[in-house]
Order: C-alpha cells, then structure tokens, then sequence
C-alpha cells in the first residue's frame, strides 16, 4: 500500500459535518481505487454513519469527527472516531417497518450490507470503529 492510497480528516460535528465528510470521500476517490459500486457504497456508507453520529449520537457542539480512508487489497477500510454516546451498529434492530418520513433504521442496514464492521470500542469517552467496504 502507498502512503497515497491513505486520507485522514476531521471535521467538526454539526451541520455541516456531513458534506465536509463527502467531500473528503471525492478527495479519497482520486487517490483510492474504488470501482463504481465501490465509491456509491462508500459515499452512502460515510453519510449514514456521519447523519447518525450528528443526529442520534448527540456529541458536543464542534467536537471532532476522525475519519481515516485507506485503500487496501481487500477494500476501503473506513475508521471513525467520534464523542457521540455508545453506539455498536452491530447491536442495532433491523428495520421493520420504517417511518416514510425519515427510513428509521434504513440507513444502518445499509451499512450492514456493504460493509464488513472490523471492530468497535469505546474508549476515553469516543466511539472507535473499523469497518471494511468491498472495491
């Protein structure tokens, strides 16, 4: 792996955390070799995760979401960290029958489905997770 295939960031919970995180996923397409699918599961993934943490994860104001992009053989491994409460989407419920208004849960089965969740931890009051997303 080239230290080229790797990009970090941070960027401050609110409003607008999620199109700074979209941005950085365009600016990790073109040092990263995702094929089409690739990029839109990555793309969605990120906003998912990014909208959750923002919206149900309640950090503080301005508190820095970390995210680290880098291009392996086996995929895109995505890392997050955040100061958002406990939150293993491992553990969540599958949608049963979602609001029309807003997906409920939708977004977190889609993340399931296109993606490997590595690990997570909670640590010095952070959410820490690993996740693979196939190429």
């Amino acid at each position: 792996m080239r230290e080229s295939d790797n990009l970090a960031i941070s960027v401050p919970a609110g409003p607008r955390a999620v199109s700074e995180a979209l941005a950085a996923v365009r600016e990790f397409f073109k040092v990263g070799q995702c094929d089409a699918d690739g990029r839109a599961h990555l793309a969605i993934i990120v906003e998912e995760l990014v909208l959750n943490i923002v919206e149900h994860g309640l950090p503080p104001a301005n508190d820095p979401i970390e995210i680290i992009f880098t291009h392996t053989d086996q995929g895109t491994r995505l890392e997050i960290a955040d100061g958002g409460t406990f939150f293993d989407p491992r553990d969540a419920e599958p949608p049963s029958d979602l609001p029309p208004e807003r997906g409920g849960g939708a977004g977190i089965a889609l993340v399931l489905a296109w993606a490997e969740i590595l690990s997570y931890a909670r640590r010095d009051g952070r959410n820490h997770m690993a996740l693979l997303v196939a190429d």
